[in-house]
């Protein structure tokens, strides 16, 4: 896999080793309880409403219980294991760890448990999966907020993670969300836009679930490697590692260091 420049900042792009994407096997995540799943029908379009009442039942239905035999989930529980096998190996000892979109605190549980020398901060502006986050780490191992991620004044970190998120924001707010960033390593996945995000197995999924759950004009969006790039070079000077492609999964992992200007 080559390296390549990217003009302007000096972004480099090379590859991840594909052993960070490991399969997410069995229930990795046990100890959620599903809920009722009331007011998934009710054509819910304001963002905060809409994931005030899914996400519990979102999280638990690809990561706990069978989730494991549920095809569509296979592809976000391996990219949160691989997200956990980064986080671990990217923080140092002391550093500090900021999560945007921790929903009930999954992923926070499973880095505190094998990284128990950093501090770890997670944003969601779901109260009811910050209340579950609460319950799930200890208050000495974590910090939670209730806050919107493109409201918050961004905290500086060693790493800041962010899974999914970009799927879920509105594109012209993207790029205020980069700025606001302070960290030196950015943690990130996306739906890359692609024959198999719009027009294969996934693309139907997304449509029947959709459809079905009645979400009106906010759903999840896929964007090109481009779109991607012009928002890291808000950024400034970086490096990118991206893991490699998996067959039928539209995900991306990325990691985004920055170095000096010298460096890029």
């Amino acid at each position: 896999d080559s390296i390549r420049d990217v003009a302007v900042t000096g972004v480099q792009t090379c590859a991840l080793p594909i052993s960070v994407c490991g399969f997410l096997a069995g229930n990795a995540c046990a100890g959620i309880s599903p809920i009722d799943g009331a007011g998934l029908l009710s054509g819910i379009m304001d963002p905060k409403s809409y994931w005030e009442k899914k996400i519990l039942d979102w999280e638990y239905s690809r990561y706990a219980g069978a989730a494991f035999l549920k095809p569509a989930s296979w592809t976000v529980r391996k990219r949160m294991q691989a997200a956990i096998r980064l986080a671990v190996s990217l923080l140092s000892r002391g550093g500090r760890c900021v999560e945007f979109g921790c929903g009930s605190g999954l992923l926070a549980e499973r880095i505190l448990s094998e990284r128990g020398d950093i501090s770890y901060l997670g944003l969601d502006f779901s109260q009811r999966a910050i209340d579950l986050a609460r319950k799930r780490v200890p208050v000495e191992r974590a910090e939670f907020r209730c806050e919107d991620v493109l409201e918050s004044e961004a905290p500086a970190a060693d790493l800041v993670i962010f899974l999914g998120l970009l799927d879920w924001l509105e594109p012209s707010d993207i790029g205020d969300f980069f700025k606001n960033i302070r960290a030196s390593i950015l943690l990130f996945s996306f739906t890359e836009k692609s024959w198999l995000s719009q027009h294969g197995p996934y693309a139907w999924y997304r449509a029947y679930y959709d459809s079905f759950f009645g979400h009106g004009a906010y759903g999840a969006r896929s964007y090109e490697w481009s779109d991607i790039e012009k928002w890291l070079k808000l950024l400034g000077p970086g490096r990118v590692e991206l893991a490699p492609k998996r067959l039928f999964d539209p995900g991306r992992i990325v990691v985004f260091r920055r170095v000096s200007a010298d460096e890029g």
